[in-house]
């Protein structure tokens, strides 16, 4: 499951910073995210209907953006979808889809609008989300091919300044690090989702957040002289590893951290500078 782990230069913040931690201090053993029961029943995405969703993808001008699903796209798209469940990542899929779309577009469409209709039939077909709110949300999205680069540029606009999405039906994920227990509840989206994806040379699906990309809950960390509390981070990139349910994470303070919430100025200055890469489990 999804655990976002929080500590960057952990020790050096603990002499810094005095929050007091007293609600967060949960031993390891009662640090276990419980599963909601629509997360434990809803079914897996195939890559037949992944498929389907593509054929009937369209441009925001009524174009078919693939005449044809070739057998290597078909292969590539199988190579996700169809993969065991007990070594492969929705999320993980989520953004492989969408750079296989990029760049099998990209010939005849290297800079597309999507419809809004098409982009929020696709975000389902891959059965990420537990509930609707995400693609509901989607009122345009747009793709553009880096030839330079070899990546795909993705640009996704909501109907509302800001989209707040629960998980695991509100009662989030935790794990257990740096002696207090990390909660994640909610990711927020400010206005649009933005990002660029790529595949590494391991392989590997990478994607980057052009846009401040936050999630909500508590984190932390015990220090030997004080502790380290906060309420928000932002998700600078992911790289999923193929072939399992895990990722290197890099993730910084978030700004709303420092809007919201009272931290010393030395505080404020290392965390607009220092971010931390963790290798975690991703999944949801």
């Amino acid at each position: 499951m999804w655990r976002v782990t929080f500590i960057i230069w952990c020790s050096v913040w603990a002499s810094l910073e005095g929050a007091a931690l007293a609600e967060n201090d949960a031993a390891p053993s009662t640090c276990v995210t419980e599963l909601s029961q629509r997360m434990l029943t809803r079914p897996r995405a195939s890559s037949q209907e992944v498929i389907r969703a593509l054929r009937s993808l369209k441009s925001s001008k009524d174009e078919i953006v693939f005449k044809e699903i070739t057998p290597e796209f078909k292969s590539e798209i199988q190579k996700y979808f169809d993969a065991d469940p007990a070594t492969a990542s929705r999320l993980e899929h989520l953004y492989a889809l969408l750079y296989l779309v990029a760049v099998h577009a990209k010939d005849r469409f290297p800079q597309i609008e999507i419809s809004a209709h098409s982009m929020q039939n696709l975000i389902r077909s891959s059965r990420v989300f537990p509930s609707s709110e995400f693609e509901d949300s989607i009122a345009g999205s747009e793709m553009k091919w880096i030839k330079d680069t070899g990546r795909a540029q993705w640009k996704m606009d909501f109907g509302v300044p800001e989209l707040s999405l629960k998980l695991n039906d509100g009662l989030g994920f935790k794990g257990f690090e740096h002696g207090v227990c990390q909660h994640v509840q909610k990711i927020i989206v400010y206005n649009s989702f933005e990002f660029s994806l790529e595949k590494n040379q391991r392989e590997n699906i990478l994607a980057r957040f052009n846009k401040t990309l936050d999630f909500e809950g508590e984190f932390g960390s015990k220090g030997r002289i004080v502790d380290v509390s906060v309420k928000y981070i932002t998700l600078r990139e992911i790289e999923f590893l193929h072939g399992s349910k895990r990722g290197v994470v890099e993730a910084v303070i978030a700004r709303r951290e420092f809007e919201q919430n009272s931290h010393s100025w030395l505080f404020q200055m290392l965390a607009k500078v220092v971010g931390q890469k963790s290798t975690q489990p991703i999944d949801w």
